[in-house]
């Protein structure tokens, strides 16, 4: 397994991932199926890597929405809406905050 990134995803996790589907289970012997047992928790990895790249490739590192005013540029849309939620939870410079969202997403 590569080293992981600065954001923690490690390269061939997604390759990984896409692997793992396409054994066969049906001539899986008990040793085989420990060892996919095993591997679960890569798997789960790949999965989230996977759908982090997806969404990076559509919304960078911003996985959320936020409603466009006309002549306002998509990160505009973004920065303000971020900076609404900011205000509307009291936040702060300095101030730490923990994201539980879905499960893929950048930092908050």
């Amino acid at each position: 397994m590569s080293a992981p990134s600065s954001d923690g995803r490690v390269g061939n996790r997604i390759e990984n991932y896409t692997a793992f589907w396409k054994k066969d289970l049906k001539r899986e012997d008990e040793d085989g199926t420990e060892k996919r047992l095993d591997s679960y928790t890569d798997v789960v990895n790949g999965y989230y890597d996977g759908a982090t790249e997806l969404y990076e490739y559509g919304w960078a590192q911003s996985f959320h929405f936020s409603r466009f005013y006309k002549g306002e540029s998509f990160h505009q849309s973004l920065a303000r809406h971020e900076h609404y939620l900011a205000a509307q939870m009291g936040l702060r410079p300095g101030m730490r905050v923990l994201d539980v969202g879905c499960g893929v997403g950048g930092p908050a």
